[in-house]
């Protein structure tokens, strides 16, 4: 799938906080066909990948929020533009994020995340990713 596609499918994939299950499909069905190695779906429902095994330190965590606020609108594909839901905040960083990462030719372990619950105060996507990070 090309970037446009992606984001396309990623924007139609409706995943207010707390029901982010069918955007981190998405994104990690995208990760794997990207070459990540190591991705999938945590505990706390975030999408991951990463350069490096699953359960080694990381040194870089590049991340975007996959959830959205509640509410439905029709995804539309006009003149090079994707509308919808999530379409700006913060679909299209995350898609942006995951391609770049995909490209990258780094000597470092780098994590990138789809993370969930950032647009409510929990924070717990992000609280949990971090436990995989070097202190």
């Amino acid at each position: 799938m090309n970037e446009t596609e992606f984001l396309q499918s990623l924007v139609e994939a409706y995943s207010p906080s707390m029901h982010e299950k069918p955007a981190a499909q998405v994104l990690h069905s995208q990760m794997k066909e990207l070459g990540f190695e190591h991705s999938w779906i945590d505990e706390a429902g975030n999408a991951v990948a990463t350069n490096c095994g699953r359960g080694e330190p990381v040194d870089l965590l590049v991340f975007g929020h996959i959830d959205t606020v509640p509410g439905k609108f029709p995804v539309k594909h006009e003149n090079g533009r994707i509308f919808g839901r999530g379409a700006v905040d913060a679909k299209a960083p995350m898609a942006a994020l995951l391609f770049g990462a995909a490209k990258a030719d780094v000597d470092y372990n780098v994590m990138v995340a789809g993370v969930v619950e950032e647009e409510v105060t929990s924070s717990k996507g992000i609280r949990h990713l971090l436990t995989y990070c070097k202190p």
